[in-house]
């Protein structure tokens, strides 16, 4: 997301901001403000935790992935 200001002048800006671009009284500046949204993290222990509880569960059905969808030896549809 970005935010555009024009036309603001010095006395409008932070004080640090007016020092950092070199302002002089009556300069006028166009800002750009922009906003990211923060990162998530994740929890790798509850995922872990998760796979694990995942691997602990019966097969119900011993086919393969292929049997399953109907495809031969070849990759076609049987």
């Amino acid at each position: 997301m970005s935010t555009r200001f024009e036309h603001i002048s010095p006395e409008k800006l932070p004080a640090e901001w007016t020092r950092a671009l070199g302002l002089k009284p009556g300069q006028r500046v166009i800002v750009t403000v922009e906003a990211e949204a923060p990162r998530k993290s994740f929890d790798r222990a509850a995922i872990e935790a998760a796979l694990a509880r995942l691997k602990k569960l019966p097969v119900l059905d011993e086919r393969t992935p292929d049997d399953i969808l109907g495809y031969d030896e070849n990759g076609l549809p049987t």
